[in-house]
């Protein structure tokens, strides 16, 4: 069988303390045979190679001239097919090309003598100097709010967004006061003796129980009570809303518009190491790690109607258990075949981080094995 037909990730599924653990290997891993494809891409001095995205940046009306490589590559009696943004283009190991404004997913083939084939992939981004939108902001009238002035970047373009939390304790809709308080309650029944615990969970509601028992250890990093919790909700919904019309208007496509979401997670919002999980408003305004990050990307997409889910890692990356998203997509939706996933019930779920610059949906994950929940439609 030829390498690049196994797609980005080979994975199998176990059953392990109740939860689906799944393992998968990587694309460089897939390729590492005596034929391995591999490119390099060069404009204006600089440069990018296997899984990295070059950024570019031109005057409004011009393109990029870009240079493809695949001298790299090894095998015996290499020829070589290129595409981007799924059409041939080229057929020989140097050669430029024109790209316009947008965003670009390179894919180099290479076949040897004896017909088998490696691919790998990358992305150019040619952005217009200077263009930026403005995300319509999401109001609340007639109630006190706490709002946050947001910025980030996708595909070469600067977005700027002004979000506001409900605060109002007055009129009984707090919930950036809600959320603190159940990440305040979670710290100190993990902190305290059983009598404490007892007391504790008696008097709290029943679905902030709920929450606090899902950040057991023996719970396995399953959250997904977290992306559905009824206060948050609401709230999520009208920012997902707002970033789905945003990345229409801007013309994403299916798989764009969540990787669109993806970066103002990972990008917008601040970073912080956080010691017990928090809900999607907290994070927002008070940043949050890559654990809290996923909660609210997970629910944002799954307002949207994306199947997705969350992906934990146990105990890595120096964070209490690495956490991330996969989304759903058939084949004929994604970009590049090289793109990452973890395949769990012959659904294809695509590797999404929410810590980094740069973010793209699909890049390579370094942590292997993965518990996958569910939580998209």
């Amino acid at each position: 069988m030829k390498k690049w037909l196994l797609g980005a990730v080979v994975c199998f599924a176990l059953l392990l303390f109740g939860a689906p653990l799944v393992f998968a290997s990587s694309q460089a891993q897939l390729n590492g045979g005596p034929t391995a494809a591999h490119l390099q891409i060069q404009s204006g001095g600089q440069s990018a190679g296997d899984g990295q995205q070059l950024q570019l940046s031109v005057a409004q009306g011009q393109e990029a001239l870009v240079s493809f490589d695949a001298s790299a590559s090894t095998g015996s009696g290499l020829s070589y097919l290129w595409q981007i943004d799924g059409n041939q283009v080229n057929a020989t190991e140097k050669f430029s090309y024109q790209l316009d404004a947008g965003s670009h997913q390179v894919t180099l083939y290479a076949i040897d003598d004896q017909d088998e084939t490696s691919s790998t992939g990358a992305t150019v981004v040619v952005s217009v100097a200077g263009q930026s939108v403005e995300v319509a902001p999401v109001h609340w009238v007639g109630i006190q709010t706490t709002g946050s002035d947001l910025e980030w970047t996708y595909d070469g373009v600067d977005y700027k967004w002004h979000v506001e939390v409900p605060s109002d304790a007055a009129r009984g809709y707090n919930l950036l006061q809600w959320d603190r308080q159940v990440n305040e309650d979670l710290n100190k029944y993990y902190s305290s003796d059983a009598n404490t615990q007892n007391e504790l969970t008696s008097t709290v509601a029943a679905d902030e129980k709920t929450l606090i028992f899902a950040d057991a250890a023996t719970n396995n990093g399953d959250l997904t009570s977290w992306v559905y919790d009824a206060s948050n909700a609401p709230w999520v919904n009208d920012l997902a809303v707002a970033l789905g019309a945003t990345a229409k208007t801007v013309g994403c496509d299916y798989f764009h518009e969540a990787e669109f979401v993806q970066s103002f997670v990972g990008n917008a919002i601040p970073y912080k190491l956080t010691a017990f999980p928090e809900l999607p408003a907290q994070t927002l305004i008070d940043g949050g790690s890559r654990r809290d990050k996923s909660i609210l990307l997970a629910g944002l997409l799954n307002s949207l109607g994306y199947k997705a889910a969350l992906l934990y890692f146990s105990g890595t990356s120096g964070e209490q258990g690495h956490m991330a998203v996969g989304v759903v997509f058939s084949d004929s939706q994604v970009p590049n075949e090289s793109l990452s996933y973890y395949l769990y019930k012959g659904n294809k779920y695509y590797f999404a981080e929410t810590k980094g610059s740069n973010l793209q949906l699909g890049a390579a994950s370094t942590e292997i094995p993965a518990y996958i929940y569910d939580v998209g439609k």
